[in-house]
């Protein structure tokens, strides 16, 4: 456990995803479900998905674009990147706009991508070493 605990990454997004849990618990016992707190919380996880998605693409620099694997984590990496960039469209939506359920909207064009690029990721991963 020592050794889980000593990269400065994986300490911040530890704390990070306790205090996003904590904020989520505070959420769910709160009775009004349209304030600014929980519009904001969308663009805080959705963090979590920018963050995991550069990391994977970071990462994948060190396995090689040539690899399978590196090929699949650059495919997931930008898939959850594109996950991320959509929670902050969706916030900008119900932020600044004003509007509760943006549809349709730039957001579901970043959610699509999210689907794609994780798919193709997939199919990376489900091939056969050459």
């Amino acid at each position: 456990m020592k050794l889980f605990f000593k990269n400065r990454i994986t300490i911040f997004v530890s704390l990070y995803l306790f205090a996003l849990l904590c904020w989520d618990l505070t959420l769910f016992i709160n009775p009004e479900k349209t304030t600014l707190s929980n519009y904001l919380f969308n663009g805080g996880y959705g963090l979590i998905y920018l963050v995991a998605g550069i990391l994977g693409i970071v990462y994948s620099r060190r396995l090689g674009l040539a690899s399978i694997f590196g090929k699949a984590f650059v495919s997931v990496g930008g898939g959850l990147i594109s996950y991320g960039i959509a929670q902050f469209v969706w916030v900008f939506y119900n932020v600044f706009s004003n509007v509760e359920v943006p549809y349709p909207s730039v957001a579901d064009i970043f959610y699509l991508l999210f689907y794609t690029l994780t798919f193709l990721g997939f199919i990376f991963l489900l091939q056969k070493k050459r």
